[in-house]
């Protein structure tokens, strides 16, 4: 392995000081002053989110997934039901409620794939991904701001989507990249 500097850069940094600079229901912003390995001062921006859940659901004909307008990057943006995890909450509870809510679906299996940190140079945010098999329909409970489309997109045409940009939710694209490397890895015989 190469390395840019010396071995201090992997020891961890000290947090000297922490300030709540904005908090509302959903994430809070921190400002932080930390010490380097090497007694070095720097000031870091930190937004908390706690953690998170997707879920993709895969049925006979592809991956069950909603479409809705996302305001932060003004379009309508295809991606996997998610949602954050309220406290006291279960990874698998949680996907069960976000099947439900945003899609409209209950799954018979449901199958752990990992988590990952998303943007991990200025978050504080772990998202778990479960797979969603077995599927049936029930009544949806989206929260009154959303207006969602469930879609069904065929495995095949949603790498070809992945590959050529089409699919830009970066948070289902990690949960793609979790999924192949699941079924790679010959976990998929293990849990059937």
């Amino acid at each position: 392995m190469n390395r840019i500097r010396g071995s201090d850069l992997m020891k961890p940094w000290t947090i000297l000081r922490r300030e709540t600079a904005f908090r509302n229901p959903i994430l809070k912003v921190q400002q932080e002053v930390l010490v380097t390995p090497d007694g070095g001062e720097t000031e870091w921006t930190v937004v908390e989110l706690g953690d998170g859940v997707c879920v993709l659901p895969l049925g006979p004909t592809g991956f069950r997934m909603i479409r809705q307008y996302r305001p932060a990057v003004e379009e309508a943006v295809l991606e996997f039901p998610a949602g954050r995890r309220e406290e006291g909450e279960s990874v698998l509870d949680t996907a069960r409620r976000e099947l439900r809510e945003e899609a409209g679906l209950e799954a018979d299996r449901l199958t752990p794939l990992g988590w990952l940190w998303p943007l991990d140079g200025i978050c504080r945010h772990r998202i778990h991904y479960v797979l969603a098999q077995n599927l049936s329909d029930v009544a949806s409970a989206p929260e009154p701001f959303e207006d969602i489309v469930l879609e069904t997109v065929e495995r095949a045409e949603l790498m070809r989507r992945l590959a050529d940009g089409r699919l830009r939710d970066g948070v289902g694209a990690a949960g793609l990249s979790l999924l192949l490397a699941w079924e790679a890895s010959g976990s998929e015989s293990e849990a059937s």
